[in-house]
């Protein structure tokens, strides 16, 4: 089923270039807890796909905002976000070969859904919370399962826990 990017104001909507994610991670570091406003990011790999995609809608480009911030690890990140409700929805390290949309945006389209406002059904977390990748968990601040894939960081340096 085809999977949209939508922010909490439902202006933005980028359709996503697969069914499922490559990658699906659960990110305690402190920005994607300041960002989320959470103990937690969930975060979804994607090949890299043009944002905005070619034919959006014009209140998609006019919406949408960008801006860079530097990683712990020292990598160039750039952000994409709605500018009427703040919503972020991707972010990319610079030149690289996909895009992390941020797990809580991405809406399934079929159809008993479509990818207008928040009633779309969402893509299912609870398997991911207890046996997915959890990363940066040396700044969690809930318990993670022990079932769970945990990694203390990810700068290049870490090791599996």
């Amino acid at each position: 089923m085809p999977l949209v990017a939508s922010c909490q104001c439902g202006i933005i909507r980028l359709p996503l270039p697969l069914d499922q994610p490559t990658e699906l991670y659960i990110c305690h570091c402190t920005h994607c807890q300041a960002q989320s406003a959470a103990a937690f990011g969930i975060s979804a790999c994607f090949p890299t796909f043009a944002i905005p995609p070619p034919g959006s809608p014009p209140a998609t480009a006019a919406n949408l905002g960008s801006w860079v911030r530097t990683t712990a690890s020292g990598e160039i990140q750039e952000c994409w976000f709605c500018t009427v409700c703040g919503t972020r929805l991707v972010h990319a390290p610079k030149g690289a070969e996909f895009l992390v949309v941020k797990g809580g945006s991405i809406r399934v389209i079929d159809d008993e859904h479509d990818d207008t406002g928040n009633d779309g059904k969402k893509l299912d977390i609870k398997s991911v919370w207890d046996t997915g990748m959890h990363i940066w968990c040396r700044s969690a601040v809930v318990s993670i399962p022990d079932t769970a894939e945990r990694w203390e960081k990810d700068d290049g340096t870490s090791k599996k826990l």
